[in-house]
């Protein structure tokens, strides 16, 4: 990468590292929601348009603090779609120790 450029709000407080490493960096843009609205928001929604699909990238469209929605590029000719949530409450490990109100429940698939 030779260049990133943001603009807008969403800049606000960015930093970033230029620590030499060996795993596949990320970006990560913040959408922040003023405090009147927390506890409201019942959907949003954003597009990802990617200008070129290196292998093994991964192009996430939005993460949150109990999962992450994206495009991975796995081949030549194979993309998929990668949606993840993850229960609420502090258990880490085991879904038997989650009260169940904080469960995540798989209502359609397909």
């Amino acid at each position: 990468m030779q260049a990133l450029v943001l603009r807008g709000p969403a800049v606000k407080g960015a930093h970033f590292s230029l620590v030499e490493r060996r795993n596949a960096a990320s970006v990560h843009l913040g959408y922040p929601v003023p405090d009147e609205a927390k506890g409201k928001v019942e959907w949003f929604y954003c597009e990802v348009t990617p200008k070129t699909d290196p292998l093994w990238t991964y192009y996430e469209a939005t993460g949150w603090h109990r999962g992450y929605f994206g495009m991975q590029v796995n081949s030549p000719k194979e993309r998929r779609i990668i949606f993840s949530v993850w229960d609420a409450g502090k258990e880490p490990v085991s879904r038997k120790k989650v009260a169940k109100e904080n469960l995540v429940e798989l209502l359609a698939k397909g």
